[in-house]
């Protein structure tokens, strides 16, 4: 088996070298921590922005287009009113054609009480029968007798068709008029007060595509905007708190090092400029401090040397007694032994 191979060990120092130098860039720059931490709190709403006004707007456009399609399907309704009456149906599916060719309507039909698609922009379903569970008998057969009225916002819906594009599905019943009702050909009577619906589907996938791109749009200027104000907040900072800190730094470590005429600058009246004041009041106080130490330090030395002089001169004259008296003793036993031979 052939040996593993050895990790290039430069490689791995670099990694760890630039590793090492990026943490310490974050803990120890204060500007840089400050606009990564802006940046983060601000980054949500990069997100939250573009979702909320893309909802809203959506919201909105649906309902219009909701509003539209029920007109059109209420406008389809009034308009072949007078050609069901005389039986006219090639007119009735001239009109559901016409619909049915405009931009977006994917579907038009004509379904009876008793769930008979009777007109279809899609010809070959015509004859073909809805069931009561199905859309859009379900939304009127959901007991055990038809509802006679639906809520304007139970007029349509969205779902999603076969091919996963959304779409807006708008109804509008056919009601059994009096003059209809008392027509010669009719057959309904008058106690039926339904006779059919108008089904329209429209196709919400141009919608959808312009509130894609809205949204890109949106989050892209967000984005920039964020950009922007993190970096304007960070020169910000840079100015308000960063040059202020690295003043301090600076004057502190000059201070130390025994610069006590050094003065940092005061760039403002805040509490940072305060504290600038603070540093050049304790730097004059050390200096006047040190001053009145070295004056005293010398003034001891003076007294130590006065009274060290003093002290060499009790010295000597002890020296000098003590010779006396050696003298003074060799002489007085000199004098004994001249009068004692």
């Amino acid at each position: 088996h052939a040996a593993p191979p050895v990790p290039d060990a430069r490689r791995t120092r670099r990694g760890g070298t630039a590793r090492d130098a990026a943490g310490r860039m974050f803990r120890n720059n204060l500007r840089f921590r400050l606009s990564l931490y802006l940046l983060l709190a601000l980054a949500p709403a990069a997100f939250l922005l573009p979702y909320v006004i893309v909802e809203h707007q959506k919201k909105h456009l649906q309902d219009e287009i909701a509003l539209r399609v029920t007109e059109i399907a209420q406008l389809v309704v009034k308009s072949t009113r007078y050609t069901m009456l005389v039986n006219e149906r090639e007119i009735v599916e001239k009109i559901v054609d016409d619909v049915g060719r405009q931009p977006g309507i994917e579907r038009v039909r004509v379904i009876n009480a008793d769930g008979t698609i009777v007109h279809s922009k899609r010809h070959e379903e015509v004859l073909y029968s809805v069931a009561p569970s199905e859309e859009p008998c379900v939304r009127c057969h959901r007991g055990d007798a038809p509802l006679k009225e639906l809520a304007q916002q139970e007029h349509w819906r969205i779902y999603t068709n076969d091919h996963g594009r959304r779409v807006l599905a708008a109804m509008e019943p056919i009601r059994n008029e009096p003059s209809c009702a008392t027509a010669a050909c009719h057959e309904h009577p008058a106690s039926t007060s339904v006779l059919g619906v108008v089904d329209i589907a429209y196709s919400l996938e141009e919608m959808d595509h312009t509130l894609d791109h809205h949204a890109l749009y949106i989050f892209m200027l967000s984005t920039g905007a964020i950009l922007i104000v993190a970096l304007g907040g960070g020169m910000l900072l840079q100015r308000l708190i960063y040059q202020t800190l690295k003043d301090l730094n600076a004057g502190a470590r000059r201070i130390a090092a025994g610069d006590l005429d050094h003065a940092i600058p005061v760039r403002s009246q805040d509490e940072f400029g305060q504290v600038a004041e603070s540093f050049n009041q304790m730097g004059q106080t050390l200096k006047a401090s040190l001053h009145e130490l070295k004056e005293l330090v010398q003034t001891l030395e003076q007294k130590v040397e006065q009274r060290t002089q003093a002290l060499r001169a009790a010295e000597a004259e002890v020296a000098q007694g003590e010779k006396l008296a050696s003298i003074g003793l060799l002489a007085s036993g000199i004098a004994h032994e001249l009068n004692n031979p």
